[in-house]
């Protein structure tokens, strides 16, 4: 059956720039990180190995679907196998979130395998089970990480990273000033790499998700906004890195790592009572957006942030538990698309749910900076 869904998947996704474009790895302002071969070919950043100018070819191959091949580091493979790169997933062993993620991009129902079991079977049951990977239970190493990062990378230290909020509109949240700023310059990067392996020991930096396999500092790190992103329990279990000019993907995370709960958990936890709504968005600065615009309303609302539009987990619908909760994702194609999988989730635990888009621009942070100008 899996192979037959992944047969499926490859027929549905034949266009090398629309599927470049939804994984991220084409934008505008993005210099020479991406080149147009022809109408079915493209070159782009190597999601196998760190790269500034895009050496892994996109195309339609003979038999009509996409092939990725990187003339750098000789990586590639199907269309799959790209999807599998972009999001850090091993191909064999996250087979089955592979697939879901190329359905989401190709727009088509999700593998058989799953979607046509009866609904109980894939709605509590799996809900209910611990999504989480037992070494993040354990391991406090990214909360020891931004111990570090607080003292030798703060945010205000970073005119680059200060003019970036602004421009957002978040220069005055006391949250997103409380994020960090990582040094663009090799040598001022590799001592922040000194300043982590003193404070948390060698195997924890290897660890952490920020290491290149030599020790070094992984490069697309450098000259990033970091953002923390906490559990309920106030501790930050994942780090996500946004970039501040042309100079690689918008989003890092880190490597081997994935978010065990969505961003803005602790607030939710620690600020709210059981009468505050819930209101799922994508990504940190989306959450702060909205979180602020609520505010100013006198809205009883928190914003929780999914990594991705197709980043969530069934898992996470708990946090609406009893309350209200509104599906705010951008005003788009693919935030329309997963609004729907995500209404049903909360459904089953949630006193209500409704489907909201921001009244102006596609996302919480334009409609912020629309009404600050």
């Amino acid at each position: 059956m899996r192979h037959e869904d992944a047969t499926r998947i490859r027929d549905a996704l034949r266009d090398p720039y629309a599927v470049c474009d939804a994984l991220g790895l084409i934008s505008e302002g993005r210099g020479r990180t991406w080149f147009a071969d022809n109408a079915r070919s493209l070159r782009v950043l190597c999601p196998w190995h760190d790269e500034r100018t895009g050496s892994c070819s996109v195309s339609v191959g003979e038999d009509g679907t996409i092939r990725a091949h990187c003339f750098g580091c000789k990586a590639g493979g199907d269309v799959l196998s790209l999807v599998a790169a972009v999001h850090r997933l091993d191909p064999r062993r996250d087979f089955v979130r592979v697939l879901d993620i190329a359905a989401s991009l190709a727009g088509i129902a999700a593998p058989v395998s799953r979607a046509s079991l009866p609904r109980w079977e894939t709605t509590r049951p799996v809900r209910r089970a611990a999504p989480e990977p037992p070494v993040d239970v354990v391991d406090d190493t990214i909360n020891r990480v931004t111990h570090v990062f607080r003292e030798s990378a703060p945010v205000s230290r970073s005119p680059v990273a200060m003019e970036y909020l602004r421009a957002r509109k978040l220069d005055g949240d006391a949250r997103a000033c409380s994020w960090f700023a990582l040094p663009r310059e090799t040598r001022a990067l590799d001592m922040l790499r000194h300043d982590l392996i003193e404070h948390i020991g060698q195997d924890a930096w290897m660890r952490s998700g920020m290491a290149w396999p030599s020790g070094v500092f992984d490069p697309r790190w450098a000259g990033r906004l970091v953002v923390p992103w906490e559990a309920p329990n106030g501790a930050v279990e994942y780090l996500v890195g946004r970039v501040l000019d042309a100079s690689g993907p918008r989003y890092l995370g880190l490597k081997d790592r994935s978010p065990r709960w969505p961003f803005g958990s602790g607030n939710l936890t620690e600020l709210s009572g059981p009468e505050t709504s819930v209101v799922i968005v994508e990504g940190a600065i989306d959450a702060v957006s909205c979180d602020l615009l609520c505010a100013r309303r006198g809205l009883d609302c928190i914003a929780l942030a999914i990594p991705g539009v197709d980043a969530w987990r069934d898992a996470w619908a708990d946090l609406a538990q009893g309350r209200h909760a509104i599906v705010g994702l951008d005003a788009d194609k693919a935030g329309a698309l997963h609004a729907t999988r995500i209404k049903e989730s909360l459904a089953l635990v949630a006193l209500s749910v409704t489907v909201r888009e921001p009244a102006n621009g596609k996302d919480w942070n334009e409609l912020l900076c629309t009404e600050a100008a």
